[in-house]
């Protein structure tokens, strides 16, 4: 049911994954990474340094780890607020779905983030490149 899809969608939590997500993985790398980090996992460059497919994954591991770090502590701020509103019953619900919202969105977007810096290790730097963690 399509009018189910609305459950999924909330801006805020969007916000507090994405936006630090991208910051940090700009300032550990630099824009021009995290601009290759749209283009590289797709294959549609083919002459690539290894400079810049290394400085790619590290931008992707950064984004992808930043924002199942940010997943958890939105999930923190929902329990919080879980916690204010126990009086409140009807108040519970929109608590509890900002807790789960926020893991959801960060582990989809670390999923994606490992996805792509896997394709880059594979397509660019072969495999003999060791895993950063």
């Amino acid at each position: 049911h399509p009018e189910y899809l609305q459950y999924f969608i909330d801006a805020p939590s969007l916000i507090i994954i994405v936006f630090p997500a991208v910051l940090f993985g700009v300032a550990a790398t630099s824009w021009k990474a995290f601009a290759r980090s749209w283009t590289l996992p797709l294959g549609s460059l083919k002459k690539v340094s290894l400079q810049d497919a290394r400085s790619t994954s590290r931008c992707l591991q950064v984004m992808g780890n930043t924002a199942l770090l940010m997943g958890i502590f939105g999930t923190l701020i929902g329990v919080i607020l879980i916690l204010q509103t126990l009086d409140d019953l009807s108040a519970l619900a929109p608590a509890s779905a900002i807790a789960i919202i926020t893991l959801f969105y960060g582990t989809l977007f670390k999923l994606l983030a490992y996805v792509a810096d896997q394709r880059v290790r594979n397509l660019y730097l072969g495999a003999s490149e060791p895993l950063e963690e």
